[in-house]
C-alpha cells in the first residue's frame, strides 16, 4: 500500500491530504461490486479511528464561545478506481475559526513535535492496513475463482493470457 502525505512547508499552512493506493498488477479491471464494499468497508473503520484518535484537544487561547471539534469534524474520504489500482483518499480541510486558513498540517500534542496527522496514520497504518489489504485481496482472489458466463469472442483478433499471484494461490 504505497501513500503520500502532503506536507506542510516552513512558515506555510496547508490542508492535510492522505492518498494511498492499493495495486493490483496483473489485473487489469476496475473492482467489482463485492470488492468494492469490502474496501468501503475499511474505509469506514479508517475514518472512524482517524475521528477517535483525533480528541483531547486544549483549545488553548480560544474563547468559550468559540467552535469546537472543527477538524475533528472535517475529516473526509473518497474511494475511486483505476483498472490498476484502488485509491483512498483521505483529506481534512478544517479552517482556523479567526483567519479561515487551514490548520490541520500543523496540528501536535503538547510536549510533541510531530504533526498529529502522521502519527494517527502511522497508526492506521499499523493496526487497519494489514486487514485493508488482506480482505481486499481475498475478496479478488474469490472473485477470480468464480466462473462467469461463457462469452463470444469474435474471430480474427488475438487473446491473451494472464496470471495473476495473490498471496501464494495462483
Amino acid at each position: 500500500m504505497a501513500n503520500d502525505t502532503a506536507l506542510p512547508s516552513a512558515g506555510r499552512t496547508v490542508d492535510v491530504e492522505i492518498t494511498t493506493t492499493i495495486d493490483f498488477a496483473g489485473i487489469e479491471r476496475r473492482l467489482l461490486d463485492a470488492e468494492r464494499k469490502v474496501f468501503a468497508r475499511h474505509e469506514r473503520k479508517i475514518m472512524a479511528f482517524l475521528r477517535d484518535e483525533w480528541t483531547g484537544w486544549a483549545y488553548k487561547g480560544r474563547p468559550p464561545g468559540a467552535p469546537r471539534l472543527v477538524s475533528h469534524d472535517a475529516w473526509t474520504s473518497e474511494i475511486s478506481t483505476t483498472e490498476s489500482a484502488a485509491v483512498l483518499r483521505i483529506r481534512n480541510a478544517a479552517r482556523g475559526y479567526r483567519s479561515g486558513k487551514p490548520y490541520v498540517a500543523h496540528v501536535h500534542r503538547a510536549g510533541r513535535t510531530t504533526p498529529e496527522h502522521e502519527v494517527a496514520w502511522a497508526s492506521v497504518l499499523a493496526t487497519l492496513e494489514p486487514a485493508l489489504r488482506a480482505d481486499l485481496t481475498e475478496e479478488v482472489r474469490k472473485s477470480i475463482l468464480v466462473k462467469g458466463p461463457r462469452k463470444k469472442i469474435r474471430g480474427g483478433r488475438s487473446t491473451r493470457a494472464t496470471a495473476v499471484r495473490l498471496g501464494g494461490v495462483r
